[in-house]
């Protein structure tokens, strides 16, 4: 496995009131209106309440001293993973 996440990825799905990441997306050079609709389906499609998550942007995470692109701020290395599955995977 790699140990990175792809570089070209723009914008990211966090659990709110958490620096963890559940997704990420590439929206270089394509158009904002269908973003929403398309990472909501994404979003529920992995088990997750739209709700419970927000979209940051690279930009945003690395100025809040977030590196997005280490798998380390994903959810499946995070040592407390069953836990934030548990609270808020809605299967």
């Amino acid at each position: 496995m790699k140990n990175q996440a792809n570089k070209h990825y723009t914008h990211f799905a966090v659990i709110k009131g958490t620096n963890v990441i559940v997704n990420g997306w590439d929206y270089k050079g394509s158009e904002d209106e269908n973003h929403k609709d398309y990472e909501k389906m994404d979003i529920e499609d992995l088990g997750y309440s739209y709700k419970d998550v927000k979209v940051l942007s690279a930009k945003h995470l690395v100025r809040n001293n977030v590196n997005p692109y280490d798998y380390q701020n994903w959810i499946f290395e995070q040592e407390n993973k069953q836990e934030l599955l548990n609270k808020y995977i809605k299967f």
